[in-house]
């Protein structure tokens, strides 16, 4: 039985159907040979998380990933996967990176190209979305399960941009609430660094930049820590 356009698209982001023999269905919709491929972050019991796809009866997991459609631009194509994966339509999207497969000479392969963006976006907005014949699960960005290569690839030089960037980035401002206590802004930083940060440094720089500010009210999270809240000055972010 053939497949249907939507798996068509799904056997492309698994790696196993290639760009040409997916737009069987679409040829007149989709670019050919142009995809992007969007890795979409979020925070989440105290980690950054990322949220990967897969084909029901597939092992390895990818990217959420596109052809792109003629009658869009290339961010339109990431908000549209954020859209249709995890159900936000206003995510921060950023481009990071541009893959190319080439065409080596003597090769049959066809010349396929990839942009790669990252998509910051508060965990309680998110409402995923998976097809009936794929699965969308988060995944702790220090702990994802087996990626297709050229997928895995995507993800640790998002990740590796974003920890070059991290200075620059509104990464808190985009993945907390409105209202948060500092561990839980300390702990976006430590999950894209991989590593502890010093509580009261962090505390004191965080501060003395500016961009956020204290509030008068505590969040009871135990029987003995209340931890102050914080909140973004959103017009330093504007």
């Amino acid at each position: 039985m053939p497949l249907s356009n939507k798996e068509n698209i799904a056997g492309l982001e698994s790696g196993k159907i290639g760009a040409k023999q997916t737009l069987d269905l679409s040829e007149n919709e989709y670019m050919p040979n142009v995809s992007v491929s969007c890795v979409i972050l979020s925070f989440d019991e105290g980690c950054i998380k990322v949220l990967l796809c897969k084909l029901r009866e597939d092992s390895s997991w990818t990217i959420p990933n596109s052809l792109v459609k003629k009658a869009e631009n290339l961010n339109d194509s990431a908000r549209r996967i954020v859209k249709e994966k995890a159900g936000v339509a206003d995510g921060y999207i950023k481009q990071f990176h541009f893959f190319d497969n080439g065409n080596n000479e003597g090769s049959n392969t066809e010349h396929y190209i990839r942009l790669a963006y990252y998509s910051l976006i508060k965990y309680e907005d998110a409402e995923l979305k998976p097809f009936d014949f794929e699965e969308l699960e988060w995944f702790d960005i220090n702990d994802t399960p087996h990626m297709y290569p050229e997928y895995e690839e995507t993800f640790r030089t998002a990740i590796a941009t974003i920890r070059t960037l991290i200075g620059f980035i509104p990464i808190g401002f985009e993945l907390l609430s409105q209202k948060f206590t500092m561990p839980e802004l300390r702990s976006i930083y430590e999950s894209i660094l991989n590593r502890e940060l010093d509580r009261r440094n962090f505390q004191r720089k965080m501060l003395s930049i500016g961009f956020i500010c204290p509030l008068n009210e505590t969040r009871k999270v135990g029987a003995h820590k209340s931890p102050n809240l914080y909140s973004f000055i959103e017009d330093r972010y504007r």
